[in-house]
Formats: C-alpha cells, structure tokens, sequence
C-alpha cells in the first residue's frame, strides 16, 4: 500500500540535489540511503523499499541483497523477502504486530553497514473508514491553455474513532486495483495474452492527514480522500481500498512537512529538505543523513467496488482492440505489455474476482 509513496521521497530527495547544487558541493548527495516503508496491524501486504541516491543526473538506484529485520521490545524478530526494485516483502507471520509495543527495522547491507530506525510504538487507538465514491466535473486548463472540462470520481471516507481520550494522529491512503485486457495479436497456436492486474495509487500526489490533539467526538466529518480522472480503465470495473493508518507523532510531523514541501506555492528553495528529518539512521555514524522514515501504524481498510454502469459519463474505450491496419508499434504501451504500469502483474489478487 506504500508505494505511491515513494514519489513524495522521489521529490525530496531529487529537490535536495538542486539545492546541494546551489552550494556547489553534489558529493553530499551523493550515494544517501533512502529507506522506506510501514509496518502494521493488517493483513495487507508490507514492505520495506531500500534505494541509494547518487549524485550524477539525480538517479535513484535500488539496493538490493539486504538483510531486513523488525525487532520488537523484548528482541523477537520478523523477517522479510526480497523482491523486485529494491522492495523488501514483510512476513507477516513472522512476528506480531501488536498496538501498544515498541518496533524497530534493522537494515544490514553488503557492505558491513547497519541501520535502524528509532524505536517507536505501534499506536493503540483504532481509526476506521466507511469509504464510498461521488462523481463530478472540474474545469481545468489543457496543455492548449483553453478551459476543458473533465470527468472526476471521488473517493470519500467517514471515519469513526475508538478512543478519544489521547491525542491520535491519522494518515489515509487509497489504491484502487483494476484490469486490463492486452491486444490479441494473432499467432499460429491462437494463445490468448493474460490480462493484466493494476495495483496503483488513486491520488498519488495527495497526502490525508489529520491532527486529532483536540478531538473529543468519535466520528470525523465526511472527507474527500481521493479524486481522479475517470479514463479507458474504467471500462472494467475497480476495486477502491481506503486504509486508515492510526501513526505516532513523529510519523505525522514528517507527512506534514513532505506534503508542504510537495505543495509549496513558492520557490522549490523555500523549504530545504535538510529539515525534513527520518527516524533512520547508521549505528556507527549518526551522523550521516539517511533519507526517507519507516512508518508503524495501526491500520484498518475498507473496500468497495465499483462499475463501468455506476459512472455516469461516457467512459473511454481503450484502444486495444486487434486491428490489422494497424502496426504494434502503433498501440498505446498500456495495450502490448503489462510492464507498462508500476503495480502490473499477471497475477490476480485474491481479492479480485473476475
């Protein structure tokens, strides 16, 4: 569920090297660790994403062959997997998760070095989200700079609150799955290509966050999580998961200053990453700036599906229907492979039923 999240790191830390630029000094960018990730009390899956910066061109590379570990309180380990793009599979079944105990990630690297993140506790207080969709028209400005009206979906959450009498502190996100089918090109053996399963961020520049400090009621307000364009993958229905993670305040702090920085009206320079401090750091050099935050939260998550029948505007269709005149060159990426999509994959999540 943390992967959108990522590109708000991306921005961090691709923003940092400009202004380390500016001090005409890059080699301090230069090969940062990024760490990445949340670890809660749901069944969904979690990981860990590890990346090294490097000060040429800005690239984020992943790193890989890692050891993972969370350590809780009394030294119990859970252990992770190894997957694609420096991400690290979290076991559930390892270790559990439990509100109320205090955590920490251990990250052991090729070269010997050792990080962790600093030990926090798992929130005890449950937040949970009745999510449902609304449609709307927004007029924006098109790359022709004239006025356009576009088709929106709207996710929205009610979120009711188990314990009021401490401070609490949430953060929302939502996913939304979906599938598409890619162009059958004929062959001499008639195979038919397997669809494709998009697992993605529906707003992936939004940051839900909330202060709960002063709260005495149980129920929040009716909330807009989510919005976005309604295009060809409508066609097939999605699925919409809004996960309400209950965090400490220390991860709220850090999503509040990512999400000025990200929404800053000013000057990229107004606000330096520098200040933007993790909860990850090296055992041997504390010294040494680590980029990113592990995150614990206590989490919940609410699913509904949703129809091509249900949105009330013409949806697109897709352009991967076989034509002959046509060249495969000339299909959009999205119709040849399902590489084109971060969070494609051939395989059906459980949860979705075709």
């Amino acid at each position: 569920m943390v992967i959108r999240t990522l590109k708000y790191l991306m921005a961090i830390v691709l923003i940092s090297g400009c202004i380390e630029e500016i001090d005409l000094d890059i080699t301090r960018t230069s090969g940062q660790l990024v760490v990445f990730g949340n670890i809660n009390t749901s069944e969904l899956r979690q990981r860990v994403q590890l990346l090294r910066t490097s000060g040429i061109e800005n690239r984020i590379n992943p790193v890989f062959a890692a050891e993972l570990k969370l350590i809780d309180e009394f030294g119990n380990e859970g252990c992770f997997t190894a997957a694609e793009n420096g991400y690290y599979n979290f076991q559930v079944s390892s270790i559990d998760v439990i509100p109320g105990r205090s955590y920490y990630l251990e990250i052991g690297l090729l070269s010997g070095e050792v990080y962790r993140s600093r030990l926090a506790r798992v929130p005890t207080v449950t937040a949970t989200t009745v999510s449902d969709r609304q449609y709307t028209q927004q007029t924006v400005l098109s790359s022709q700079q004239v006025d356009v009206d576009i088709n929106i979906i709207q996710i929205v959450g009610e979120t009711s609150i188990d314990d009021v009498s401490n401070p609490f502190y949430l953060r929302w996100e939502v996913d939304q799955t979906f599938r598409l089918n890619p162009t059958d090109f004929p062959d001499p053996f008639n195979s038919v290509p397997p669809p494709c399963y998009i697992i993605r961020g529906a707003d992936p520049q939004r940051i839900n966050l909330f202060n709960g400090e002063n709260i005495t009621s149980t129920s929040l307000v009716r909330r807009v999580l989510a919005e976005r364009e309604i295009d060809y993958s409508f066609v097939n229905k999605h699925i919409f998961t809004t996960v309400t993670h209950t965090i400490n305040e220390d991860a709220y702090n850090f999503w509040s200053q990512v999400d000025e920085l990200i929404n800053s009206t000013g000057s990229i320079f107004d606000v330096p990453p520098a200040t933007i401090l993790g909860n990850i750091y090296n055992i041997e050099d504390e010294e040494e700036r680590v980029l990113g935050f592990f995150e614990l939260s206590n989490t919940t998550f609410d699913r509904f599906t949703g129809f091509q029948n249900d949105v009330p505007f013409s949806v697109p269709e897709t352009e991967c229907e076989f034509d002959p005149n046509i060249l495969r060159g000339q299909y959009p990426g999205y119709c040849l492979s399902c590489d084109f999509f971060e969070g494609g994959s051939t395989v059906r999540p459980d949860y979705f039923d075709d």
